[in-house]
């Protein structure tokens, strides 16, 4: 066996019998697997120079004999089952002893999960996951076929491109993931996984020290060696090679090795190529089935019947519970039909009618209205809106030079859909219609508060990402401005006050720069923009974009609660572009080039957790949007609490007839849900210049439902369909008069 001196295991427990007058090298033996998903361990015969004899309780695995080491899984959907491992060691010379391994015997496997790319990209050259049960005929693909693990583009020896992703098991019931880079190094990329949707600990290992670039690389665990064996192939060599490693560094390499034989992918889903499959069980693939496919409503909550005596009036709940496939629920109102409820008066058993009112918004919900920001007052009725004024540089109107993002305008209402509609941009060219129909058909009253041409040389255009906010009972509204004429990269962000009325434009009297700690390197004298504002913790906190050289990065600090445009903290990085989804991809670009982008946070609070989400890549097809997570309790200065999602929450891929989806901001419906609103483009529209640029105003605001499912994971790309199933849109509720 290998070097059997040195072996290290992870163990769940160990329990050690009497020992006496027995040199202490042998009680280094250790099983080296606490979680048996195989068919088959090595059960060793001898030790040090010892003898080893097993048993095992309850007999599940085979301790003598030809099948020593056989495992006798328990079947499908029974249970894992507990095992205890005892081995006998007998030295040459002294007493035996014996020494009890405690492990868990996984069920019979039950499915396929399959690792595959799309591409050849460095956007499609990312690890990919389906699953498919025994018994299927196809593979369902996972987190709507886009990719859950992209290499981190800033690790210096890679190639930002997955080849031949391959799960792999750790002895301990968690996965690894090996990925070839690019088939062009010696190195090939690792991550760990608990839960087969977050990959961490990523890093890339050296497979061989002769320079052979890595092929079809995949791993297993041999727990003899407790070392993984690692097999691949090299350029244009049918033949295999074998490296045994602790999967941080070379312990040997094996040429001409015959591998395992793998299991079998069969038909593949469409796109996918370089796959590979490895087995689950039923508890593993009902989970990470459930976890990564689309969360649907499948019905509503009962309502009991209700008792009331002749003559009582009759309260009916306000509220209907929907029901989700993963468990979850959430609460809509419900309109009672009236008419129903005053036919109730002599003893008897009636029944009310009902519709449950889900809130439903127009597509596009406003037109040309890029980065919308929806708030609703926390002391009244009223929700406002607002976002960039854009340009409309097709119009070929010299008169028009410089309008656009050049003010600040605000709408207001009693529910969002009146927030809802489209008004004539400045500088549009002539026609009185979007393509949706007529302009402005609702009367929506939207006010401009704040221009540009105002406030003189100190706040110039571009006036970017206006957002709303009330803090201790003062309004005011974040954005951006350049501190140079003209100069697009001249952006920082500003505080607009308010003390009085946010509907009058004359209370928008007070204006401020940020102010910086004297000791902060981060002190807003480059390129910064898209602040917003949080509490957490009785603490207040800001989070913006700040872009050093060719990284637009997201950064952190604490602010005075009273004067949140004073920091009093330094700024800490969160975040910067790893990821490929993150980064420009043109034709025009070399390698890791063009830019790196992560702008536009937004927060939402759930069950202590904090929810932010962020924008990456260009305003166009690519944009998306990301997520970081932390809990509310941690310590939100410190980088480490925070936790990166490694691929877009909404993208492209994740919506229908909608393209590029970011820059977004959430708010409460009349349900008291949470809602996302953000901006997208509509596929073949061309305004503006129709380049898809900041000078295509064709950027609108869209409304969704934002959802939790069992998990924690934020849902932000839910149909009204998937949220409320129409069949269960009509309920009824029985009332018992006596």
């Amino acid at each position: 066996m290998y070097m059997k001196a040195k072996i290290l295991f992870l163990l769940i427990s160990v329990s050690l019998s009497t020992v006496r007058a027995v040199d202490s090298q042998f009680t280094a033996l250790e099983l080296g697997i606490s979680y048996i998903a195989q068919d088959r361990i090595v059960l060793i015969s001898e030790f040090m120079g010892a003898s080893v004899t097993w048993s095992c309780s309850p007999p599940l695995i085979a301790t003598s004999g030809a099948n020593i080491g056989a495992v006798s899984r328990p079947e499908v959907g029974s249970g894992d089952a507990s095992v205890s491992l005892t081995a006998t060691i007998t030295p040459p010379s002294g007493n035996a002893f014996t020494k009890t391994f405690d492990a868990i015997v996984a069920e019979k496997d039950y499915a396929n999960m399959l690792t595959y790319v799309t591409g050849v990209s460095f956007r499609t050259a990312a690890a990919s996951l389906a699953v498919r049960a025994d018994g299927e005929a196809n593979y369902t693909v996972l987190n709507n076929g886009k990719p859950v693990v992209y290499p981190n583009r800033l690790l210096s020896e890679g190639t930002d491109i997955m080849r031949t992703p391959s799960l792999f098991r750790h002895p301990d019931k968690s996965f690894g993931l090996i990925a070839g880079n690019n088939d062009s190094s010696e190195f090939a990329y690792f991550y760990d996984t608990k839960d087969l949707r977050s990959y961490t600990n990523e890093r890339l290992v050296r497979l061989n020290a002769q320079g052979l670039n890595v092929h079809n690389a995949f791993a297993a665990y041999d727990n003899a060696i407790a070392a993984y064996r690692v097999y691949w192939q090299t350029d244009a060599s049918p033949q295999w090679y074998e490296t045994i490693t602790d999967l941080e560094q070379i312990i040997e390499v094996n040429a001409n090795v015959i591998p395992p034989v793998r299991v079998s992918t069969g038909s593949l889903p469409q796109g996918a190529q370089q796959a590979n499959a490895i087995r689950l069980t039923k508890a593993e693939h009902d989970i990470i089935r459930l976890r990564m496919t689309r969360l649907h409503n499948t019905g509503i909550t009962p309502f009991e019947d209700i008792y009331v005596k002749e003559g009582s009036p009759v309260t009916l709940p306000p509220q209907a519970i929907l029901e989700y496939n993963d468990g979850t629920a959430k609460h809509m109102n419900v309109d009672w039909n009236k008419d129903d409820v005053a036919r109730i008066s002599r003893p008897g058993r009636y029944t009310v009618n009902g519709v449950i009112n889900q809130q439903t918004y127009i597509e596009p919900f406003i037109r040309y209205r890029a980065d919308p920001m929806v708030f609703k007052d926390p002391d009244s009725d009223y929700y406002y809106f607002t976002g960039s004024y854009p340009t409309w540089a097709g119009s070929n109107n010299d008169s028009y030079t410089g309008v656009g993002y050049d003010r600040i305008i605000l709408r207001r209402s009693t529910t969002v859909q009146g927030l809802g509609g489209t008004v004539k941009i400045e500088g549009e060219p002539a026609g009185g219609s979007t393509p949706a129909g007529p302009y402005n058909p609702n009367n929506i009253e939207e006010i401009t508060i704040w221009r540009q041409a105002t406030a003189g040389n100190a706040f110039n255009r571009y006036i970017w990402a206006p957002e709303i906010q009330k803090i201790n009972g003062v309004w005011y509204i974040l954005f951006t401005s350049s501190n140079a004429t003209n100069s697009v990269w001249s952006i920082r962000p500003a505080f607009l006050v308010n003390r009085g009325d946010p509907f009058n434009p004359a209370d928008w009297n007070e204006i401020y720069r940020l102010e910086p700690l004297p000791d902060d390197p981060h002190n807003f004298e480059i390129f910064s923009l898209d602040m917003t504002y949080f509490k957490a913790n009785g603490k207040d906190y800001v989070t913006w974009t700040h872009k050093p050289g060719n990284n637009s990065t997201l950064v952190l600090a604490e602010v005075e609660p009273n004067a949140p445009w004073k920091l009093k903290s330094n700024v800490i990085l969160l975040h910067q572009p790893s990821f490929a989804w993150e980064w420009e991809n043109t034709p025009r670009q070399e390698h890791r080039g063009g830019h790196r982008i992560n702008e536009a946070q937004a927060v939402i609070k759930k069950d202590g957790i904090i929810y932010m989400a962020y924008s990456g890549s260009t305003v166009d097809h690519n944009y998306s949007i990301g997520m970081i997570t932390a809990k509310e309790t941690d310590a939100l200065l410190n980088p480490d609490s925070w936790t990166i999602q490694r691929f877009p929450s909404l993208s492209t891929a994740d919506l229908n007839n909608q393209s590029g989806p970011g820059h977004n901001s959430f708010t409460i419906d009349a349900n008291g849900n949470p809602i996302i609103v953000y901006h997208a483009r509509i596929p073949g529209e061309h305004d503006g210049t129709g380049n898809g640029g900041l000078d295509d105003p064709g950027r609108h605001a869209f409304v969704k439902p934002v959802q939790y499912n069992i998990f924690g994971d934020i849902i932000l790309y839910m149909t009204p369909e998937e949220e409320l199933n129409p069949k269960f849109k009509n309920v009824s509720i029985t009332i018992v008069v006596n």
